[in-house]
């Protein structure tokens, strides 16, 4: 979960607030909306008088039919929303441009029901300057792996729909290449460490329930369909197990409740002065 800023958060203090405060608000379990969780961290810096937005990753994905494109010219795996190569990224930079240049500016929206965007007259509006954008995703701040890494199906959804690896080969290089020039804006990164990848499928199962009572749409999956659903995101996941970590500012070790065990502190400097590559654009340098 990384943060965008136009002015300098003091770590210790912030991490204090959320020690205090995290084991007492049930919004910041997994159990509901992918979005609850940043509620108490946008409370707690409202509180303090900052401004803030909040965007997902999730809502910058394609449709079902730029995707259905993608799966007929590369590779029929990219139907399937969540991996790099199915977001709409230009998208992304431009929202997080105009939300550093305090510009007035729609956010984008998508609905997993309809497995599609809303419409853009949905799309809530952000009319004022903010100080900070919190900037929420699975894959957000991800890096590719090394290409001998990709040589072996790490599941079955890889070995029997993805056998030359020409699927995972084009989400590395999409991860490598446009997803870091959105990743250039984060200036910290606070990372939640899952116990285990098996209890993804459980915390994913809880969304699709909670879609189910809130929400009404052909595209909620059913068990089996969220199985092979979930073999998509394994890769990336467990490579961010291994490697996000030391690159946090913050990270919030969950347990399989996924309430907040422990939080602890990096001794290494922000997000963004890890990133490697060129210059990035903050929004001090926007």
């Amino acid at each position: 979960m990384p943060i965008f800023r136009k002015f300098s958060l003091n770590t210790p203090v912030f991490a204090s607030n959320l020690r205090k405060n995290a084991h007492d608000f049930s919004l910041f379990r997994y159990d509901s909306h992918k979005s609850d969780r940043l509620l108490l961290l946008q409370w707690l810096l409202e509180r303090q008088g900052v401004r803030v937005a909040v965007l997902s990753i999730d809502d910058l994905y394609l449709g079902r039919a730029r995707r259905a494109e993608l799966s007929e010219r590369v590779h029929p795996l990219l139907k399937t929303r969540g991996v790099p190569g199915t977001h709409h990224v230009g998208l992304g930079i431009r929202t997080l441009q105009a939300l550093c240049h305090g510009e007035e500016i729609i956010l984008p929206r998508f609905n997993k029901a309809e497995d599609n965007p809303y419409p853009a007259y949905r799309w809530p509006k952000q009319t004022n300057p903010v100080d900070l954008v919190l900037f929420e995703g699975w894959c957000v701040a991800s890096r590719p792996q090394p290409e001998p890494c990709l040589h072996v199906p790490i599941n079955r959804l890889e070995a029997e729909k993805d056998p030359q690896g020409i699927w995972r080969g084009y989400v590395n290089r999409q991860l490598g290449g446009p997803y870091q020039e959105l990743f250039r804006f984060l200036d910290y990164l606070i990372v939640f460490e899952t116990p285990d990848f098996s209890w993804v499928y459980h915390w994913r199962k809880k969304q699709e329930d909670h879609l189910k009572k809130t929400q009404s749409g052909s595209r909620i999956m059913d068990e089996p369909t969220l199985a092979c659903f979930v073999r998509h995101f394994e890769r990336i996941t467990r490579h961010n197990g291994a490697t996000l970590p030391a690159h946090a500012d913050i990270r919030l070790t969950l347990d399989r409740t996924q309430r907040i065990k422990k939080i602890s502190l990096s001794p290494n400097g922000s997000a963004g002065d890890r990133n490697a590559g060129p210059q990035r654009k903050t929004p001090r340098d926007t």
